[in-house]
């Protein structure tokens, strides 16, 4: 806590700075959070987004927490008030608090992925020729990842397989000797973990600045205490 005890401009000029990167990352981290969250939704209700989506909510409100506390924190950074520092500390703790949690939670959820996802298909695979939309989303997730099947072309009732595991030929015509070899099931668990690094990492990322800022934050508190009383 040796920066407990530089000069007061010196400490000031620092949390500014901190503060202005804290300001910034907080609509960065909303960002990533929404189009992440956007392109896992894409592929709802297949990767049934609700079983996750509690971590990725509180990214996006800890963007938009962050937002406003850098305002608290700038406030109280130029004018020196120590009750909007205190208050911009509190807000620091509590967003960290909550972005641990998120963080901890998408990671759990991902080592889960491989069964997790594994499951999904098999159960949308199994259901395509009987509910309109399992053969909706599945048709979708066939046509944009080019796989077929929860593992391979055999997985299907009575061996009917559904057009969207055909390529298509330079005509644009569906041609039946060419099937997609990608399994669906291997496919989608690939670019799901991708998604949800980049969310987990990102967040972590942010969190580990937040703690540069708590305790820069309690150190410019401290100062503004023995500077002004």
């Amino acid at each position: 806590m040796a920066c407990c005890f530089c000069s007061f401009r010196r400490m000031k000029t620092t949390f500014l700075l901190l503060n202005t990167i804290l300001w910034f990352a907080g609509p960065a981290l909303l960002g990533v959070s929404i189009w992440q969250y956007i392109k896992l939704m894409s592929y709802d209700p297949v990767l049934e987004i609700s079983k996750f989506e509690i971590p990725v909510i509180i990214y996006i409100t800890a963007g938009i927490a962050s937002t406003f506390n850098g305002i608290i924190g700038c406030v109280g950074g130029v004018n020196g008030r120590k009750g909007a520092i205190l208050l911009f500390l509190f807000f620091l703790v509590v967003i960290f608090g909550a972005e641990v949690y998120a963080s901890v939670e998408l990671f759990r959820f991902y080592d889960e992925v491989p069964g997790y996802i594994h499951g999904r298909v098999v159960k949308f695979t199994h259901d395509y020729y009987f509910h309109s939309a399992s053969q909706k989303q599945l048709d979708n997730l066939q046509l944009e990842m080019q796989c077929c099947g929860s593992t391979n072309s055999t997985n299907w009732v009575h061996g009917k397989i559904p057009h969207t595991c055909f390529q298509k030929s330079i005509t644009n015509n569906y041609t039946h000797y060419t099937i997609h070899n990608q399994e669906c099931g291997e496919v989608l668990e690939e670019w799901t973990k991708e998604n949800l690094l980049i969310i987990g990492w990102g967040g972590f990322s942010f969190s580990v600045v937040q703690v540069f800022g708590i305790v820069l934050s309690s150190c410019f508190y401290y100062t503004l205490r023995n500077e002004f009383g």
